[in-house]
């Protein structure tokens, strides 16, 4: 079955952090997904992760907070600026739709998704071979709750300013988690 008529337009209010204080622009997206611990992406795939609801996103990033820094800079991004974005996307794969995942002959889903091989080998195929620009999937936090999601952004497939995307960005607070 082709994944064409599962494409869809998003447009979505979600969430983002960046290192509190840091001066850094919430649009600037240059590291996006450059990490090599990424579930969606290998490092070399511009990538960027936005989160549906406060909770995914507080709990994406303690889920990597240890793994991911050394203590010394973990204590540092431990303070975060949460920003509210508004996502425009023209062509949108939802990976929590038992159709779509049929299309794609995956099995036992969502679980499977927990193996970052196969899950970077769904996003690869999916980036390569389809008009996708995204792909929404559950949050590893609550595999339980399909309502609870993550959005991966596939950069290289979208407008090079992201403002062409991200019709709008406001401040949303700040969350702290002590190390």
């Amino acid at each position: 079955m082709a994944l064409d008529p599962f494409l869809a337009t998003w447009s979505q209010d979600v969430y983002r952090h960046i290192p509190a204080g840091a001066g850094f622009d919430v649009l600037g997206l240059r590291w996006a997904g450059s990490t090599p611990d990424n579930r969606w992406n290998t490092a070399e795939e511009p990538t960027l992760y936005v989160a549906g609801d406060h909770g995914v996103m507080v709990g994406e990033f303690a889920r990597h907070l240890h793994t991911r820094w050394s203590p010394a800079l973990g204590s540092q991004t431990s303070v975060r600026q949460i920003y509210r974005l508004h996502v425009e996307i023209e062509r949108m794969l939802d990976l929590r739709d038992p159709r779509v995942l049929d299309a794609l002959s995956v099995e036992n889903a969502p679980q499977c998704s927990l193996d970052k091989r196969i899950a970077q080998v769904v996003a690869r195929y999916l980036r390569l071979v389809t008009r996708t620009q995204g792909i929404i999937v559950p949050s590893m936090v609550f595999l339980d709750d399909m309502e609870r999601w993550i959005a991966v952004l596939f950069l290289e497939k979208l407008p090079s300013d992201p403002r062409a995307f991200v019709t709008a960005a406001e401040d949303a607070g700040v969350f702290r988690l002590d190390t």
